[in-house]
């Protein structure tokens, strides 16, 4: 159970912190500020689920420490070519 907080907490904080760095380029562009912020944000939720899922599915076990490899990856901004 703690696990699975753990992980919807970074989701958030993703979605959270990508929102806001899509809000000047939404104004650039004339997009709505909600409509900006959700995008990157449900782009970025994705990314992590994804990369997630891809670490789950190598042995079906997700362990923390998967978790915080793959969520280092991403916050370092390293690509799926780069190793993630």
């Amino acid at each position: 159970m703690e696990t699975l907080k753990t992980l919807i907490l970074r989701i958030v904080a993703v979605f959270g912190s990508s929102a806001l760095a899509a809000v000047a380029g939404g104004a650039v562009l004339d997009v709505e500020l909600w409509k900006a912020a959700a995008i990157a944000g449900i782009v970025a939720a994705a990314k992590v689920t994804e990369a997630l899922l891809r670490a789950w599915s190598s042995d079906g076990v997700l362990t923390k420490r998967k978790s915080l490899k793959r969520s280092a990856r991403l916050s370092n901004g390293l690509s799926q070519e780069e190793g993630l």
